[in-house]
């Protein structure tokens, strides 16, 4: 598969995960493991996408930090609001979703994360020139 092909295929894999995550709004029927999961994965989807487009070899990781810093090694600047989130939701990956009791101090701010995410496609979508 060619690398425009791949980068392709991960953004709509993303917006799939960012569909299901738009639907998970209310916290007493989707709690926070479960949503965190759905927007870890379209961030880590995006991020691989982006360094694809960018011709950076990633490893198998989940860790959206270093994918983020592998980005910006790359010249890629992604926002401070964006950088700031990466480090808490990358535990939704794995860590969160096989424990009972959650350790994060704070619920997930859907709507700033469904913003701060949906903005990230935007700007990805019109790399990849994909029609809003």
């Amino acid at each position: 598969m060619s690398s425009d092909k791949h980068a392709l295929s991960l953004f709509h894999i993303a917006q799939r995960d960012f569909k299901a995550a738009s639907a998970m709004l209310d916290p007493e029927v989707f709690e926070d493991p479960i949503f965190g999961f759905h927007i870890q994965q379209t961030l880590e989807k995006l991020l691989k996408a982006w360094l694809t487009i960018k011709n950076v070899v990633y490893t198998r990781t989940h860790d959206l930090e270093n994918l983020a810093d592998m980005l910006e090694e790359a010249g890629v600047q992604l926002s401070e609001e964006i950088r700031t989130e990466l480090s808490d939701i990358t535990v939704y990956a794995v860590t969160m979703r096989y424990l009972d009791t959650p350790f994060l101090d704070e619920p997930i701010d859907r709507a700033k994360m469904l913003n701060l995410v949906d903005n990230l496609i935007q700007t990805l979508g019109s790399l990849l020139r994909i029609d809003p």
